[in-house]
């Protein structure tokens, strides 16, 4: 999902596929993951607007990868 998706749009898209975590991508590169815990404790909780406000915002940054072995 590109950062400047607005979140209510993410959370559409979470609810659509059944997953909890999206990866948030910016000039080709992933530079955070929004997940609905996310969405839950840094909007939802504030009373933020969700359609105002970008996946780029919510997003837990500096991804760590770990491979399967």
């Amino acid at each position: 999902m590109d950062a400047a998706t607005p979140v209510a749009q993410c959370a559409r898209l979470m609810d659509d596929r059944d997953i909890g975590a999206l990866g948030v991508m910016q000039e080709g590169q992933l530079v955070g993951v929004l997940t609905d815990r996310d969405i839950v404790i840094r909007a939802v909780a504030r009373d933020r607007d969700l359609a105002e406000i970008a996946a780029g915002e919510l997003a837990t940054p500096e991804v760590v990868a770990v491979p399967p072995d």
